[in-house]
């Protein structure tokens, strides 16, 4: 960007910012379970928002980010199934998968975490016990499936839904000898608990009732090698969440989880982010990225500037919790430092974040500890915290997808957002074809940086003459 204001900055910010360098059903089968076949002139290579694994290297700018595609399976027998479990498939008159398994046991039967979304009926349940049944299959073939306790663990919200995924499990599992059953109260809590310690493959429960179990030890979850919520947003509207959350906690970091939602809920993803590992995010319910509701602006100002307009913009908006997006590592750490050292409560988001330090994060976000998150690109893939009110691109993205990528971390869930970018020098080319991307009916207001904000004074210091600085 050539027109720029002209304006002194002082020899510390020159010296020390690092910017300026389907299924034919059974008659016994559920809908559920089944789901709907697709149409015979479908395409099965579908688009659903993914989360790629972050081995892209954070010291330069981000490649584009644009959503996934999974080359959805066309049949069953492409998933290279164990042989029990296949003709147990065909033996049910299952031919096709539906949208939603064609999307999800091609990551599932590998192993991947998963969040799921999908409407009642749709198949979702065929997902996760296809899944279990490959799974412990191929643990049986490799000899460790020896012991008594659970090896899967489907949590439900209702009864009723436990006894009908109990059902559907027995249509399935009876053919290739899993046992399973169902748990929840209101029926002989002695017997459940001797059919318990006489070992099953797999739960089907409600919180509650199993919760008290595991409390009591009467099963342990040490052998547990999979996990599912299911109608995990109706957990949240029923105020079960904390013990599903409480099972999420029990579980070795290696039992493979899944959470699936009737509905695209930024709760249930804000979830997944804090306790799978590395999942994948996949909708039958596509979710249309809606720019308008996020207000859009853009702040002119030299590149040794962007930190003064940054606080001023922090501290005017007090936001509930921001993200702040740079375009490589090396400035997230500088920013990092220089933030805090000026008061602002910032964490930084960094590749490949372990589940403990992703609990903590959450936990430090909903205690009002962190207001501010930076990030790259890479870095914040997967990232759902509901609570964001504002995004912030330091830098703006090379790419214009990555920018509607990036502030649509905020105004979630019908919610509204705001969106400020720093157009400086170095990346204020960009903003040109962010514009042309968006299109002349969603217009991102521009305006000079403010007086004032020049003003702010940095507190912090070079970094770099700090030897507590780790950048």
């Amino acid at each position: 960007m050539t027109d720029t204001k002209q304006t002194s900055s002082s020899d510390e910010a020159t010296q020390d910012d690092p910017s300026t360098s389907a299924v034919n059903t059974s008659e016994e089968s559920s809908l559920e379970l089944t789901g709907k076949i697709f149409p015979a002139d479908s395409d099965v290579t579908l688009a659903a928002e993914i989360v790629v694994s972050d081995d892209d290297d954070e010291n330069v700018s981000a490649k584009p980010i644009v959503e996934d595609v999974i080359v959805a399976v066309e049949t069953f027998e492409e998933l290279n199934l164990a042989a029990p479990l296949m003709a147990a498939i065909t033996k049910l008159g299952w031919t096709k998968p539906t949208l939603i398994q064609a999307m999800g046991l091609p990551l599932t039967t590998k192993g991947q975490d998963l969040a799921g979304f999908s409407q009642t009926g749709t198949g979702k349940t065929g997902v996760f016990l296809i899944t279990i049944a490959h799974q412990i299959l191929k643990m049986r073939e490799t000899g460790v499936d020896d012991s008594k306790g659970p090896k899967a663990i489907i949590l439900a919200p209702t009864r009723e839904l436990a006894v009908q995924i109990s059902s559907d499990a027995e249509l399935l599992f009876d053919h290739i000898g899993i046992t399973s059953m169902a748990v929840y109260g209101g029926v002989d809590y002695e017997k459940q608990a001797s059919q318990i310690r006489g070992g099953v493959d797999v739960i089907v429960a409600t919180p509650g009732r199993l919760k008290d179990y595991y409390q009591k030890k009467i099963f342990s979850t040490k052998d547990c090698c999979l996990f599912i919520c299911d109608e995990a947003d109706r957990m949240l509207d029923m105020g079960f969440i904390d013990d599903v959350e409480y099972f999420l906690s029990k579980l070795s970091p290696d039992t493979q989880k899944m959470l699936f939602s009737a509905t695209t809920n930024e709760k249930v993803k804000e979830l997944a982010f804090e306790y799978l590992e590395n999942p994948k995010y996949i909708s039958a319910n596509p979710e249309i990225m809606t720019p308008e509701r996020i207000k859009q602006f853009a702040v002119i100002c030299e590149s040794t500037e962007k930190l003064k307009v940054m606080l001023g913009l922090l501290r005017e908006h007090q936001p509930v919790c921001s993200v702040i997006f740079v375009n490589t590592k090396i400035v997230a750490e500088w920013l990092q430092y220089k933030l805090q050292n000026n008061g602002i409560e910032v964490d930084l988001i960094t590749g490949d974040l372990p589940q403990t330090k992703r609990i903590a994060l959450v936990q430090r976000i909903k205690n009002n500890e962190v207001k501010a998150l930076i990030a790259t690109d890479v870095a914040s893939r997967g990232l759902h915290i509901s609570s964001i009110t504002h995004v912030y691109n330091f830098d703006l993205p090379d790419d214009a997808a990555n920018y509607v990528h990036r502030i649509g971390r905020t105004a979630r869930a019908g919610a509204e957002g705001s969106a400020y970018s720093l157009v400086c020098e170095d990346y204020g080319h960009n903003l040109l074809a962010i514009q042309k991307y968006l299109g002349e009916n969603i217009p991102i207001e521009t305006f000079w940086v403010p007086d004032e904000f020049l003003q702010v004074e940095d507190k912090a210091g070079n970094p770099y003459k700090d030897p507590t600085f780790k950048g």
